[in-house]
């Protein structure tokens, strides 16, 4: 269909790259851009959840809300990486001995030092895996930093410790220094009246809607739960309280 429309644009969407892959630039499968193993763009909507129980409150009450959120989840998280058992943490462990456990389909052809081929026997695919770069073809390694499984199985054939190539960023030194900072205290509450006289808060310079604030989140045109029909005409698009049409038979 595109291909149809414009040619120039297919010619770019399927073009190769220097690395002769195919669709590298747009699919995220493909993309060379390095990146962890999760990708989300829910932020807000987490955010909001998070903080459901503030939204309705006065703004100070609700910016001391979520800093009593944020010092006991930093507080949690800090315990959390003190009380870490091992070097890394428990759910790159995790990942890591599940990929460990595909090993058993490949076979390894090594050329000179830290350069292997290795064959998939499922797919019948040839990956190359160079350790001194932490590199494979695959770029599973490229994209989530860990050593995909053609990476852990020539480590394996050659005796080599798989956590050697671990990157630092999920190391238990790296989790507690994330958390480190922290938010200081405030020892004598804010005196809301006083900053009233002083004029560092005023009254919003807007007028308030007649009936109860709305909560929900205005959807996108193709977010909508649900069509709108009319119970007098059958059409799409208002209800009966708005219709114009003649009453269905």
């Amino acid at each position: 269909m595109i291909k149809a429309e414009n040619i120039d644009v297919y010619n770019w969407l399927v073009r190769v790259d220097d690395e002769n892959r195919v669709f590298s630039h747009w699919i995220t499968e493909y993309s060379p851009c390095p990146r962890l193993d999760i990708n989300t763009s829910n932020l807000a909507e987490s955010f909001n959840n998070w903080i459901k129980n503030l939204r309705d409150k006065p703004i100070t009450t609700l910016l001391d809300g979520i800093r009593a959120k944020i010092i006991t989840l930093q507080d949690k998280n800090r315990q959390q990486a003190e009380n870490l058992k091992t070097n890394f943490c428990s759910k790159i462990l995790k990942m890591m001995a599940r990929i460990t456990k595909e090993i058993h389909q490949l076979e390894m052809l090594r050329i000179v030092g830290h350069l292997f081929e290795i064959l998939d026997r499922q797919t019948n695919r040839t990956y190359v895996v160079r350790l001194n770069e932490n590199y494979c073809s695959c770029l599973k390694w490229y994209h989530t930093f860990l050593p995909c499984v053609h990476a852990c199985y020539a480590c394996n054939c050659c005796n080599i410790r798989i956590k050697h190539y671990y990157p630092a960023i999920f190391s238990k030194e790296a989790l507690k220094s994330v958390y480190e900072p922290h938010l200081e205290p405030i020892p004598v509450p804010y005196n809301i009246q006083s900053a009233l006289v002083r004029g560092d808060i005023g009254v919003p310079d807007v007028r308030r809607k007649a009936g109860r604030p709305k909560k929900n989140c205005t959807m996108t045109k193709d977010q909508s739960s649900r069509d709108l029909r009319c119970s007098n005409c059958n059409c799409l698009g208002h209800n009966r309280r708005s219709c114009t049409n003649q009453p269905r038979e």
